[in-house]
């Protein structure tokens, strides 16, 4: 018996498929899905499990594993606030990557702040000019809001990379963007290396809309359940954004 590994629930087609398949043949067939894109409604056929959050003490042994022991501290530490944010391992190792040569936790008002705190120490670390930072950026999300909607797709990605390149070497910039590790090479062309990452860039972009088309958007996607991570993180933007205005109101 041969094993089918499937990843993601995310739309009517590929849940119909492995209905079908499920009925059709005696091999193994194994899904993914992320907690927030199970409704509960997939087939009875399959046998169901589920992986809890990280709880507390997981949480303070994997501080000191992904920080190579500097970051040895008790839960009690740890602000309520700041522990909501890092109870998943993608999360957590973020935040340790924001923090390690910190003498203070900086502790990001929600996940979408702790993405863009995250992709700007990349920046940093790569001495990147806020050209290119800017650039890279735009690259990144563009091709999020291309392939959420149509796949993967390597010329895509280059088209898109070339027609954002008119001032810079589009070399140096393809360069930056995979030492980023924050897109990786996939059966059907460039992906993100993580969903949740193409999610968030998608946000990212949508950020950059002005009110009527980003008013036209959510009426046209908001009960699309692919989007029900995008949405939160464009949430989290918008608010930061808000407060970055805000401030910048008070000082004036």
């Amino acid at each position: 018996r041969d094993f089918c590994l499937s990843r993601g629930l995310g739309d009517v087609y590929k849940r119909q498929t492995l209905h079908q398949l499920k009925r059709s043949t005696d091999n193994i067939i194994i899904v993914t899905s992320r907690i927030q894109n199970y409704r509960g409604d997939f087939c009875n056929n399959f046998t169901h499990y589920s992986l809890e959050s990280l709880d507390d003490d997981k949480i303070t042994e994997l501080l000191k594993q992904y920080s190579y022991g500097n970051m040895d501290i008790s839960i009690y530490q740890i602000p309520k606030r700041l522990l909501e944010l890092i109870r998943t391992p993608l999360f957590l190792k973020m935040f340790v990557s924001i923090s390690r040569n910190e003498t203070k936790y900086r502790i990001p008002s929600n996940h979408a702040a702790l993405f863009e705190e995250y992709i700007s120490q990349k920046m940093t670390e790569m001495a990147c000019s806020l050209l290119d930072e800017t650039i890279i950026k735009s690259v990144l999300a563009k091709y999020a809001f291309y392939s959420i909607e149509n796949g993967d797709s390597t010329e895509e990605f280059i088209e898109i990379l070339n027609q954002n390149c008119d001032k810079v070497d589009s070399t140096t910039i393809y360069d930056k963007i995979w030492k980023t590790g924050l897109i990786s090479k996939g059966l059907q062309g460039i992906k993100f290396y993580h969903k949740a990452l193409q999610e968030f860039f998608v946000a990212l972009k949508l950020s950059t809309l002005n009110e009527l088309n980003l008013t036209n958007w959510l009426e046209q996607n908001v009960f699309d359940e692919k989007y029900d991570e995008v949405i939160c993180y464009l949430t989290g933007i918008l608010s930061c954004l808000l407060y970055t205005s805000d401030a910048a109101d008070d000082r004036i």
